[in-house]
């Protein structure tokens, strides 16, 4: 039995699944963000400080 030709075979198949398969973009998340210019008020109890040392 020539096994050469099974792995030909084989090879040439992954080869078409590889080639015919669909991929999917990834999606990120939808973000509206506000027009230039504009500036919002954040109060103070919406501020995270945050301190980093090593």
């Amino acid at each position: 039995m020539p096994t050469s030709s099974m792995a030909d075979i084989a090879f040439l198949l992954l080869i078409f699944f590889l080639v015919t398969t669909i991929f999917d973009e990834e999606k990120g998340l939808s973000i509206v963000l506000p027009e230039q210019g504009e500036e919002a008020e954040v109060s103070q109890k919406n501020v995270l400080h945050l301190t980093i040392q090593q």
